[in-house]
């Protein structure tokens, strides 16, 4: 039976830990959040594939660690920064189960959508006939193409190579719009303010949602652009009530806005 960790198992099985792709580059954000992050004391940790317990593992069997030696042979030493790129396993079924509710006739895009975590979640946890993901890495355009083939998910799932801005008629169309840390890593300012301008211009539906992390706010602080969304976007309260202090924290990073 297809389940989410069975996809998990698998995708550990093909990917290094870090998950990064052959040759990808990233670059840390120059704001406040991002102040403390360099590429030495920063470590790409990919939240879908290991939760904390699993990074904890990992940690005492010697493949990660959390903290860097500033002068070998010292105790002088610097945590690490985790970030990831992919949305985690609550975060998904928060979403699905709680937030976006009765996706039934929907469509769903998930803009850089890497491993195709959005993409599984969604064909498992909601009703929506229809789950897209375009992603410019080939590298995983191919895989999560292989396991959505692998494991018969083409009646719900599609995957697109390429750039979405290449693509505004399949962002322009879709009910919701999923952007992870979309750009905010990998690009410069000038990029990401880019990208944001053209979301502004192309997503102009009444009622399209918009699931975002982190907040549209700080994605604008980081592309440096000041932008006005409130004659673009309204956010949407969501409730955090019935989730633990260790989950909430996380969930509390996924945001939800309507275009009006």
């Amino acid at each position: 039976m297809l389940s989410l960790s069975s996809i998990i198992e698998e995708l550990r099985g093909i990917l290094p830990i870090d998950a990064m792709a052959p040759a990808e580059k990233t670059s840390i954000p120059r704001d406040e959040e991002h102040a403390d992050y360099t590429e030495k004391n920063t470590v790409h940790v990919d939240s879908f594939l290991y939760d904390d317990d699993e990074v904890d593992r990992l940690c005492d069997d010697g493949q990660m660690s959390r903290a860097i030696c500033n002068a070998c042979g010292s105790q002088d030493t610097t945590m690490l920064n985790f970030i990831s790129h992919s949305a985690s396993l609550s975060q998904l079924q928060f979403l699905y189960n709680h937030a976006l509710g009765d996706l039934t006739g929907k469509s769903v895009l998930d803009v850089g959508s890497r491993t195709g975590a959005v993409l599984y979640a969604g064909y498992l946890f909601s009703s929506a006939k229809e789950l897209i993901g375009v992603e410019m890495n080939s590298y995983f355009a191919d895989i999560s193409s292989k396991i959505v083939t692998q494991h018969n998910m083409q009646d719900r799932i599609s995957i697109t190579e390429g750039d979405i801005m290449k693509h505004p008629k399949i962002l322009a169309g879709a009910d919701v719009v999923v952007l992870n840390n979309v750009f905010q890593f990998f690009h410069s300012p000038a990029a990401h303010a880019k990208f944001w301008t053209f979301l502004r211009s192309t997503i102009v539906r009444k009622g399209t949602m918009l699931v975002t992390v982190p907040e549209i706010s700080g994605s604008l602080r980081s592309a440096q652009l000041d932008m006005d969304t409130a004659s673009w976007v309204e956010e949407i309260t969501l409730d955090y009530a019935e989730y633990d202090a260790d989950e909430e924290s996380d969930i509390r990073a996924v945001h939800l806005y309507r275009v009006i």
